[in-house]
């Protein structure tokens, strides 16, 4: 991720060890430069499922059941609703990764936003 001019990025060893039943796996990475400290909350949940994060925090893999989950972005401090909420349709097996990237206030390419990756674990 970018951090003014500078290029950093991360590793991270993942742990594909696959929901049982009929869930999926999400973990949460804020690479953002202008959201500070966010927490996610995930459908109309009033604790948030990932609290305070800050710029290149990864968190560990949370299992969910299967079906449409909303998350949602707020800025911990202020509690205000920072980009426009992701439906998400989990399916079971599968892992996903949120990213929050752009800016705040940007109404381009680059505006603040949820993006996702699926993956399914298998790298044979």
């Amino acid at each position: 991720y970018d951090s003014l001019g500078t290029i950093r990025y991360f590793v991270d060893k993942d742990n594909f060890v696959v929901p049982k039943g009929a869930n999926s796996k999400v973990r949460f990475v804020n690479v953002s430069n202008d959201a500070q400290e966010v927490n996610v909350y995930r459908n109309e949940d009033a604790t948030p499922h990932f609290l305070k994060y800050t710029l290149g925090r990864i968190s560990t893999y949370i299992t969910y059941p299967r079906g449409n989950s909303l998350f949602r972005i707020e800025d911990s401090g202020s509690n205000l609703e920072l980009c426009t909420p992701l439906m998400i349709d989990l399916q079971p097996g599968l892992f996903y990764t949120m990213l929050l990237k752009g800016r705040l206030g940007s109404v381009d390419t680059d505006s603040l936003g949820l993006f996702v990756i699926s993956e399914n674990g298998n790298y044979e």
